[in-house]
Parts: structure tokens; C-alpha cells; sequence
């Protein structure tokens, strides 16, 4: 199950059993594409080595780190 809102860039992934945004990707999918990974859904100590960047979402969409 997914959607697509604003300027319908992203998909948005649903998990079918919960309803959690499990990820979202582009809907015009190129080389240098990215996808989003909702964390909050795996185990803390499965990502304790993964590095986190923070984005200011907000405003000016640049990284905080």
C-alpha cells in the first residue's frame, strides 16, 4: 500500500499489517535516486553503528551535522 502527496515526487510505503510508513522512494526512480528508511520500525541495537543525520525539514533543508 502506498501513496503520493504535494508534488507527487514520493512514494510513501505503508507496512499492509499495521499501517506505519515503512519507507518512501521516488516515484521517477534514477541513478543517484535515494529512498528514507523508517528506523523507528528495527530493533535499537540493529542500527547503534548507523550514522544519523539530522536535516532541518523545517526551513532550509540542510543537514545539521
Amino acid at each position: 500500500m502506498s501513496y503520493s502527496w504535494g508534488d507527487k515526487s514520493l512514494k510513501f510505503v505503508r507496512c499492509a499489517t499495521c499501517g506505519c510508513i515503512t519507507h518512501w522512494e521516488p516515484v521517477d526512480v534514477k541513478e543517484d535516486s535515494r529512498i528514507g528508511v523508517n528506523v523507528r520500525n528495527l530493533e535499537p541495537g540493529s542500527i547503534a553503528s548507523v550514522r544519523v543525520r539530522r536535516l532541518d525539514g523545517a526551513s532550509t533543508w540542510k543537514f545539521l551535522d
